[in-house]
């Protein structure tokens, strides 16, 4: 530490104060035309069918989910069809609990594959699913009788 009445090497002139370090820039190093070239085969031997078997896997996965999604969709459907028609007062009790059931389901699927929690536009459209899943029966049962 240089006292504040010494000027030291790195000061400006006035006392008291350092001057700024100079920008460092990057670092350049050589390489061989032939590095390069094995660097790019050995990426494309390993990294590229990993990341192809990756993608393919990301799509089956996919594919999956939007088949269980659809089979539960047709599943709270057929379910809540028969409510409205035999039970009404519990299928009124039950609609709400599903709608917070299918929104906590999709917050768990959410924070399984990451940290973050879903945004409010994907909240919005798992009620509204939701909510289409579990009143147009009862509109059937109405417009029946």
């Amino acid at each position: 530490m240089v006292p504040e009445g010494d000027l030291g090497p790195e000061s400006d002139g006035q006392p008291g104060l350092l001057a700024e370090p100079a920008p460092v820039g990057p670092i350049e190093t050589e390489s061989t035309p032939e590095s390069q070239d094995t660097a790019a085969v050995g990426g494309e031997r390993e990294g590229g069918r990993s990341s192809w078997r990756s993608g393919l896997l990301g799509w089956v996965a996919l594919l999956g989910e939007l088949v269980a999604a659809a089979v539960l969709g047709v599943l709270i459907w057929y379910a809540f069809s028969l409510l409205w028609q035999l039970y009404p007062y519990v299928a009124a009790i039950a609609a709400p609990l599903v709608l917070a059931g299918v929104v906590t389901a999709g917050q768990l699927l959410r924070r399984r594959r990451s940290k973050e929690s879903l945004g409010s536009a994907a909240i919005a459209a798992l009620l509204l699913v939701a909510a289409f899943l579990v009143v147009l029966p009862a509109a059937a049962v109405l417009a029946r009788s």
